[in-house]
């Protein structure tokens, strides 16, 4: 059943205020189409429902929805076809061609549900000066975003959600986020969303940002920046995947942040951010890669480590103590400081920090062969033999087969106290309360 672009169909149930529909039968598309289930969103408070439809250069701006459709502009007000107080503009399954632009006053909530874009602009957006105050959602649902999607000098007073991940389990994609000088004063999602280009410079989040599942490439190995930007409530990167480095730029975290399961493929810095609880960091991926080590700087090893403390995960601080440790040797250079580039070097060497208990158990036994060949340099036995006699220079407790040769005791029993030592603090240091 077709039906004329600007006929209006009227709900008949009971329970409902008035839903409008423009151009195809939507219920009969839904069912076809699988794109959305009439009941689940077409509902109550409905102004507007568009359905399958092809919209070019589209201007929201207040009441006024202005677009061109075969070749031919139309404009429709919202005021003239609805008084009966709904709040929610639907757009289901839409194909929106060329720049899709959002400005001026938010008088409702607007829903794209499976929609693809070409470009889309929010710019200029100011919350509603009405008395009430009402606050007025975005929601995208699905879709594809082949250019870019921009949010710019923008004031929400409600949700702003891109793929909420509820019973919508469907990957959106995006080509270039750019998301700048923005305040949202409710909850922000972006969730499950592969993003080739990303920026988001200046925004004040003052509840909570969700960042939930999604994937960040930004291309030409550039890093990924997020730069002067107030998060106020709990800020979550769970399960997010990062190709470029990560870097945090003038950032403060007043709340707890959660990288909890997140992949950092080439790095992460967050030299400069500024946090007032904790960070959780349980089972991030891949910063103990070469690449990633390569990236990551040494206070950032530090602030992973210190959370991981605060929560009792000694395993896994132990770990990222080690990777500090590793930075600061690869800091430090000989001209300056001799002594401590030397200790460290010894120290990574015999046990990787006191990570590895297989290290001092090698070194045990290369030493205790070292000893055997200098003592018995003039004696005639067989490599065999040598070997058999390099396990009594193993024990830190013998002392008599050194009578002529006290630098060689001296050297033996300082080297094997070192590393037993460091074997100990190796296998202690997963198992420690």
């Amino acid at each position: 059943m077709k039906i004329p672009f600007n006929s209006i169909i009227k709900s008949k149930k009971k329970d409902e205020q008035e839903i409008l529909f423009i151009d195809k039968h939507w219920i009969e598309i839904s069912r076809r189409e699988g794109v959305a289930s009439y009941d689940g969103i077409a509902n109550r408070r409905t102004v507007l429902h568009i359905g399958i439809t092809i919209l070019n250069s589209i201007i929201i701006n207040s009441d006024v929805i202005e677009f061109t459709r075969n070749n031919k502009k139309e404009i429709i007000k919202i005021t003239d076809i609805c008084n009966y107080g709904g709040s929610t503009i639907y757009f289901a399954g839409c194909q929106f061609n060329g720049i899709t632009k959002i400005t001026g006053e938010l008088k409702y909530n607007y829903i794209f549900n499976h929609c693809n874009f070409d470009e889309i602009s929010f710019k200029d957006v100011i919350a509603s000066n009405e008395i009430t105050q009402n606050k007025y959602d975005i929601k995208f649902i699905g879709g594809t975003f082949r250019n870019k999607f921009n949010i710019n000098k923008c004031e929400f007073t409600g949700k702003f959600y891109i793929n909420e991940q509820k019973s919508n389990k469907s990957k959106v994609k995006i080509n270039y986020l750019e998301i700048q000088e923005n305040t949202f004063n409710e909850n922000f999602k972006l969730h499950n969303t592969d993003i080739n280009l990303f920026k988001l410079s200046d925004v004040d989040f003052n509840k909570n940002a969700d960042f939930y599942k999604s994937k960040v490439n930004q291309g030409d190995k550039k890093d990924i920046i997020i730069e002067g930007t107030n998060f106020k409530k709990i800020t979550i990167f769970e399960e997010c995947e990062f190709l470029n480095k990560l870097t945090f730029q003038y950032i403060t975290f007043e709340d707890l942040v959660q990288f909890r399961g997140a992949t950092f493929h080439n790095g992460l810095d967050l030299d400069r951010t500024n946090t007032e609880k904790a960070m959780n960091f349980y089972n991030i991926k891949e910063l103990e890669s070469e690449q990633s080590k390569i990236l990551t700087s040494q206070e950032t090893y530090r602030i992973i480590k210190y959370n991981l403390e605060k929560i009792g995960n000694i395993i896994d601080a132990n770990k990222y103590h080690a990777l500090e440790l590793e930075k600061q040797k690869d800091n430090l250079k000989f001209m300056e400081k001799p002594l401590e580039t030397i200790v460290f070097n010894i120290n990574w060497m015999t046990s990787k920090f006191a990570t590895n208990w297989l290290y001092p158990i090698i070194w045990i036994i290369i030493i205790g062969n070292i000893t055997s060949t200098i003592v018995n340099y003039n004696c005639l036995k067989t490599p065999l033999e040598l070997l058999y006699d390099g396990f009594k220079y193993m024990s830190i407790l013998k002392f008599n087969h050194f009578e002529n040769h006290p630098i060689i005791f001296l050297f033996n029993k300082v080297s094997l106290g070192y590393l037993y030592y460091q074997f100990i603090t190796a296998v202690r240091k997963d198992t420690r309360k």
